[in-house]
């Protein structure tokens, strides 16, 4: 298992013609016939300013995350009554620990495809999932949960035609290895039915790439994340932008409201202001009556303003 990226909900991309008759800002038209927002470039809006923030290429290298932060591809925000489920093989248990000495090798990678069903059908009747070993990330990813959710519950899938040992078994590893405990335990087969509650969409966190995508079809939030292969970091960037509503620190200025430099030179203009000299990659402009300046970064340069620059521009045209 490979776990690369978060998986998020994909948009869907149609194949349709395109002509020389659409009208300048007819992607703007459509998209607010949609209640639709975009901003910059017909892109939707950031969620999040730590999107941004984080989004050098060596930064989500580091963190396994290569696309998904970068495109701000969440697509839904948490609510205060959002629960997070977490799996537990590969994410609280290291299954693959114990499945790799059971197989006598170094990886559970280098199992060969025709041990592996019975390798599982050997696990049946057995204590396989009381006694796998805990990873060492464990605490602090439920204590991770319980900061943004307020708890956290269990999602986990039982062993195929062993329902009741299994279910069993990690019921006793969960007593044993976790704390505080989990406010639910969901041993099921069919994860998809606690994607929702009511409207309210919950979020998994799992190892599976198939149970992610599943998860986000049937309505909810999916982290795709293995314990010994991801850092616990990405689950935490996740967990920021997915639950910024709830703790008030989205970044809600929409790139749509940034001040291109053209309105700039029109505020300038308006109070007076003319450009006075050229001065490495900016315009120097002064008003006579006040004798205040103001350096305007060359049109060359850029074609919106910082919110920084923004800024100091308001004050002195106040």
């Amino acid at each position: 298992m490979k776990a690369s990226e978060f998986i998020t909900e994909d948009g869907i991309i149609t194949s349709q013609n395109t002509t020389a008759d659409v009208k300048p800002g007819e992607i703007r038209r459509q998209a607010k016939k949609l209640g639709m927002t975009l901003g910059k470039n017909n892109r939707p809006p950031l969620l999040h300013k730590k999107a941004v923030k984080n989004s050098s290429p060596n930064t989500l290298s580091n963190l396994g995350i290569t696309k998904t932060i970068q495109e701000n591809k969440f697509t839904k925000q948490a609510t205060a009554h959002s629960t997070i489920y977490l799996d537990m093989d590969g994410v609280l248990a290291n299954f693959f620990a114990e499945y790799a000495k059971m197989a006598n090798v170094k990886s559970y990678r280098d199992i060969p495809p025709a041990k592996g069903d019975p390798l599982l059908t050997s696990m049946q009747g057995t204590n396989f999932f009381g006694r796998l070993p805990k990873f060492p990330t464990t605490d602090a990813l439920v204590n991770l949960a319980i900061k943004y959710a307020g708890r956290y519950s269990i999602c986990s899938s039982p062993l195929r035609d062993d329902h009741n040992n299994s279910v069993y078994w990690k019921t006793i590893w969960i007593k044993t290895n976790l704390s505080p405990q989990p406010s639910t335990i969901e041993i099921t087969g069919t994860k998809t039915k606690y994607a929702m509650t009511g409207n309210v969409p919950n979020i998994l966190i799992d190892d599976k790439g198939s149970n992610i995508q599943a998860w986000i079809a049937a309505g909810g939030i999916g982290i795709k994340y293995q314990a010994d292969e991801d850092s616990l970091d990405k689950v935490k960037t996740a967990l920021e932008i997915i639950f910024c509503d709830v703790k008030n620190n989205c970044d809600l200025e929409d790139e749509t409201n940034e001040m291109s430099r053209r309105d700039a030179e029109k505020m300038l203009k308006k109070n007076d202001f003319h450009i006075e000299r050229t001065h490495g990659s900016h315009e120097v402009y002064k008003n006579d009556s006040t004798g205040e300046t103001f350096a305007l970064p060359h049109k060359h340069h850029t074609k919106d303003l910082s919110k920084g620059v923004e800024h100091d521009l308001r004050k002195v045209t106040q």
